[in-house]
């Protein structure tokens, strides 16, 4: 007992699904073959652009020249180099100047105290320099 408005009485049966699978039967067994003017046309236009590409000279281009607009474009535009450029000078400052904490830290690290074989150790960094966070 299904829906009363989507079955179908028993006189008329639906044999759409039938009748589209006889269809998809009979065009699987006649398979389309081209026409011979399709053919002689492709070939006749395959033949051209090989011969074509057999009788094209490369052309060697001038030589690349180094030029700014190059390396801008190089660095990904003017953002790209802006940022690059503030990366740089960033370096260069604490390269010149580095913050205390930094001399401080690098100066543990390179005595030894802080990759000594101790786990204890390790927390000096940050019981010194991050007051309030140890427990």
């Amino acid at each position: 007992m299904g829906i009363k408005m989507t079955d179908l009485p028993e006189n008329r049966k639906d044999t759409s699904e039938e009748k589209l699978e006889d269809l998809f039967a009979a065009a699987r067994k006649a398979a389309p073959q081209p026409s011979e003017d399709l053919m002689a046309r492709v070939l006749s236009d395959a033949e051209a652009v090989c011969l074509a590409r057999a009788t094209q000279t490369t052309q060697a281009g001038p030589a690349a020249r180094f030029s700014l607009s190059s390396m801008l474009d190089a660095f990904g535009g003017w953002a790209g180099a802006g940022g690059l450029a503030a990366a740089g000078l960033v370096g260069l400052w604490v390269g010149v100047a580095p913050p205390e904490t930094l001399q401080s830290t690098l100066g543990l690290i390179l005595a030894g105290d802080v990759l000594s074989s101790d786990p204890g150790n390790l927390w000096i960094i940050e019981d010194t320099y991050l007051p309030g966070l140890g427990g």
